[in-house]
C-alpha cells in the first residue's frame, strides 16, 4: 500500500493542477466577455437639467450620432467666460480629430486639433472650470 500512496499523492496534485488552470481559464473568459459587453456610460443630459441648458437636444443627436458610429467619444461641460459650454470630442482614438467647444445654444465657441492642429481658444485650460463630464463610452 505504501507504493501507492506517492502514486496517489502525484495523481492529486496533477488533478488539481488540471483543475486550477481550468479554474483560471474560465476567469479569464468571463473578464474578457465582461469587457467586451460593457454598457455604455449612459447621458447624464435629463430634459429641464437647469444645470446644463434649456435645450440640449441638439446635445442628444451629437451623442446619438457618436453611439452610431462605434467611436469612442465624451461630452464634457465646463463654465467658461461666463458660460456653460460643452467640449465635445466624438472619436477620442482618431488620429487628427477635432474637439468643438459648444454654448447651450450650440454656437462654436472653441475648436481644438484636426489635421491643422487649430486651437482657436488658447485661454480655454487655463479658464475652464467646474468640469462635469455628461457622457463618454
Amino acid at each position: 500500500m505504501s507504493s501507492l500512496q506517492p502514486f496517489a499523492t502525484q495523481w492529486c496534485l496533477k488533478t488539481k493542477d488540471v483543475g486550477m488552470k481550468k479554474l483560471i481559464s474560465l476567469f479569464v473568459i468571463i473578464c474578457l466577455i465582461n469587457t467586451a459587453f460593457q454598457c455604455e456610460t449612459p447621458a447624464l443630459i435629463e430634459p429641464g437639467d437647469t444645470d446644463t441648458c434649456n435645450n440640449t437636444d441638439w446635445i442628444k443627436t451629437i451623442i446619438a450620432n457618436a453611439k452610431a458610429s462605434g467611436n469612442k467619444g465624451e461630452v464634457i461641460q465646463f463654465d467658461y467666460n461666463g458660460e456653460k459650454v460643452f467640449s465635445i470630442n466624438t472619436c477620442l482614438d482618431c488620429a487628427d480629430t477635432m474637439t468643438e467647444v459648444y454654448n447651450c445654444a450650440g454656437e462654436t465657441k472653441c475648436q481644438f486639433g484636426g489635421i491643422a492642429g487649430l486651437n482657436t481658444c488658447p485661454d480655454f485650460a487655463d479658464h475652464a472650470t467646474n468640469k462635469k463630464i455628461i457622457w463618454s463610452n
